[in-house]
């Protein structure tokens, strides 16, 4: 073998640093740092050429899961094996960048329409779902989500056009879509929600928060023997903003610990003036409970605001108990143990009804507006409302149906047996005052309740 010289050493390592310094090390594909100049490159010969150019950003869900499942050795050969099957499914003239640990680009010049890019996308949505086997006889299965844009329409620029991509990206994972086309709506819907992100942490202080309050009632009198608090933000600019809005962003924020924590006492607060002992229920963020503090908070909102806990329900929904069921299972034994109650919420939408039912003694559990909407003209619908309603006698749980606008599903809801209801047919929310008559509200003095 030939032994090099030193300066032909010099030469080569200069050559492999060069290498880095644009590739991947592990796949052989273009790396972030490259962006800029291939766009810029790119981009000029389409605007000579007339043409325009499609950005595919993809996206592996979950990749993390194949690491700590199968460790890191196999998540890099299924990466190698994800850069190759893209290769084999692109043009000349596409350039692909892996721009993350599981996430690639596609950049794609084309005479076609933009019609082409998103068959393109779907095309390696299937390539992608496609199983790899490894020489253990294991089979692994990783599937993606795929954002778009174009140039010149979504950006004259990498940054413009990989933001327009990435927003796209994000909005396919959260409308659990596997392709999505960008389009200008979603800027304004991502600066909606970034101003909601930044502003609800200081809503608080700025007296923005309120509640209001829903009636449940009695099915067989329509009798109202309690209501749930929610929460109201009024934003200075956007005006009402709805919860399915600032909860998130109350989330991402690291807000929710103490707008939670508001909820619960004013809440609490509320029905501690209510001379006829009507339940009050809450409907909590599993962030909150994530947190590690939320008996606490449960046990300080009793005792500042003197209210007897057995009027106090928590309403949890089946995402809690999907990441850690074990721990979601102990701190909600924690608020039983205070006296509490605590309902299952928007019962038959999650991932495992029945085994959430199994793995925690609720004392209510609520049937989810969307199956008593339909369940007068749809019969599949009413069946499901009946053997939820026998489940719950079977186990001894109170049933509550959501969402009950009229008198037929009223009437129908009788019929089958179902204890409880709420919905406008009953009342909507307003503020507490609007219902003094029924809660007979009288001075919020009270003495506090140890527990």
């Amino acid at each position: 073998m030939t032994e090099l010289s030193g300066s032909e050493c010099e030469h080569e390592l200069i050559v492999r640093l060069s290498q880095l310094a644009i590739c991947d090390p592990l796949t052989g594909l273009h790396n972030r740092g490259t962006l800029k100049e291939l766009f810029a490159r790119i981009l000029e010969q389409a605007t000579t050429d007339g043409q325009t150019v499609g950005i595919l950003y993809i996206d592996l869900d979950d990749f993390r899961a194949v690491n700590k499942l199968h460790g890191q050795a196999v998540g890099d050969v299924i990466i190698s094996r994800i850069a190759n099957r893209l290769r084999a499914i692109s043009s000349d003239t596409d350039t692909i960048v892996r721009t993350g640990g599981d996430e690639f680009l596609l950049i794609s010049p084309s005479d076609k329409p933009d019609c082409e890019f998103s068959a393109k996308a779907h095309h390696i949505v299937d390539t992608l779902r496609e199983p790899h086997v490894l020489e253990n006889g294991k089979t692994i299965r990783v599937t993606a989500c795929v954002g778009t844009a174009h140039f010149p329409i979504h950006g004259a620029d990498h940054e413009e056009l990989i933001a327009a991509a990435e927003l796209a990206l994000h909005h396919a994972k959260k409308i659990g879509d596997e392709v999505t086309a960008f389009s200008p709506e979603m800027l304004n819907t991502e600066h909606r929600r970034l101003i909601f992100e930044h502003d609800v942490s200081l809503s608080l202080e700025r007296g923005e928060l309120s509640l209001a309050f829903q009636p449940q009632a009695e099915a067989s009198t329509s009798a109202i023997s309690g209501f749930e608090a929610l929460a109201r933000w009024q934003h200075p600019d956007f005006g009402p903003v709805s919860p399915a809005d600032f909860i998130p962003a109350a989330e991402a924020s690291g807000a929710i610990g103490a707008i939670g924590a508001y909820v619960l006492r004013e809440a609490c607060h509320e029905a501690s003036s209510w001379k006829n002992g009507l339940r009050i229920a809450v409907n909590v963020s599993p962030v909150q409970i994530e947190r590690g503090d939320f008996v606490q908070v449960v046990r300080n909102a009793l005792i500042e605001t003197g209210l007897a806990p057995e009027r106090l329900e928590i309403e949890v929904t089946e995402s809690l108990f999907i990441q850690n069921l074990a721990y979601a299972s102990k701190v909600l034994t924690g608020v039983k143990d205070l006296g509490v109650s605590v309902a299952l919420d928007d019962f038959g939408t999650g991932y495992s009804s029945l085994g959430t039912l199994r793995a925690f003694p609720f004392d209510r559990i609520k049937i989810d507006r969307s199956f008593v909407f339909d369940m007068v003209r749809n019969s599949n619908a009413a069946a499901i409302v009946d053997s939820v309603l026998g489940l719950g006698r079977a186990m001894g749980l109170t049933v509550v149906a959501e969402g009950v606008e009229t008198e037929e599903q009223l009437k129908l809801l009788r019929t089958l047996g179902c204890q409880q209801i709420q919905g406008y047919l009953i009342g909507k929310p307003m503020p507490a005052g609007h219902y003094a008559a029924v809660t007979g509200k009288v001075s919020n003095h009270t003495s506090p309740v140890m527990v």
